[in-house]
């Protein structure tokens, strides 16, 4: 299908802008996506504007904005700041790889989360493919605490591997860091086969989480 055809589908000129190809896509989606639409004959038109909107847009819209936020950041509270003296990372991060028990590993990486750096995420990473999901579901729910915005694709892979559980937990996570770079995961779970996970990428999707 040549990018003419992709344009039309939108409802665009060739050669819209970004930000065109964007509001077109958010308008069309909440004319056409089954559960808002509440009629299924338009899943096919959906699933075709889907499809557009990923080759005219998706991988420029994530190759600029899964970086962490640029600017200033916010100086933290001084019980913010005990906290972190308090935790020793590096020991918390050796647990994460070396533990022999799930549990022991989900404590670590739930107290990595909690120590407001984001530098733990060099830890937290391994940990979202850990063979257990209570380790996997720990780290996402952490990314999301820290807002680590570079943790795009990992968090697309543990989505499309991951049961409904950690699907939500993905799209939570997704919420709460907000922002860009997240697009791929949201339009995976607007057409997910479970009812909730669909419900949450809506959900999401209209609030301009993520996109």
């Amino acid at each position: 299908m040549d990018d003419s055809r992709l344009y039309q589908i939108l409802g665009l000129r060739r050669g819209a802008s970004q930000e065109e190809i964007k509001s077109a896509y958010r308008r069309l989606v909440k004319q056409l996506h089954p559960d808002l639409s509440h009629t299924p004959a338009t899943s096919e038109q959906f699933k075709r504007v889907v499809r557009a909107y990923k080759v005219l847009s998706v991988r420029q819209v994530e190759g600029s904005c899964i970086q962490f936020p640029g600017g200033g950041r916010k100086r933290p509270s001084p019980r913010a700041q005990t906290t972190k003296k308090e935790i020793n990372t590096d020991a918390l991060g050796r647990m994460v790889t070396e533990a022999k028990v799930p549990e022991l590993r989900a404590f670590a990486v739930k107290q990595l989360g909690n120590s407001g750096k984001r530098s733990s995420y060099q830890f937290i990473r391994k940990a979202l493919f850990d063979p257990a999901p209570l380790v996997v579901r720990s780290a996402v729910d952490a990314v999301g605490k820290l807002g680590v915005r570079q943790c795009a694709g990992e968090l697309s892979a543990v989505f499309s591997r991951s049961d409904q559980e950690i699907r939500l937990a993905v799209l939570d996570a997704v919420g709460r860091i907000g922002g860009g770079g997240f697009s791929t995961i949201i339009n995976l779970a607007m057409q997910d086969g479970n009812r909730a996970v669909r419900n949450r990428a809506v959900t999401l999707f209209v609030a301009g989480k993520g996109a």
